[in-house]
């Protein structure tokens, strides 16, 4: 996770869209990660304005 928390985060849609989070994506992304005690096989559900290959993330939760 070091390396990701300092390139920041990205995720890939259920149309295989790789769509990378503002900052304040990453904050909150980041904490739903240490939150967790999950490792592999993470699925979110990201609300927020797309832009080209970016969101800004309005709500990010991780999904059990």
């Amino acid at each position: 996770m070091p390396d990701c928390v300092a390139a920041g985060y990205a995720v890939y849609t259920t149309g295989s869209k790789l769509l990378f989070l503002d900052a304040a994506g990453n904050k909150t992304a980041e904490a739903a990660l240490r939150a967790t005690q999950k490792k592999n096989d993470l699925r979110v559900q990201v609300s927020g304005q797309v832009t080209g290959d970016n969101i800004k993330v309005a709500t990010l939760r991780l999904l059990p």
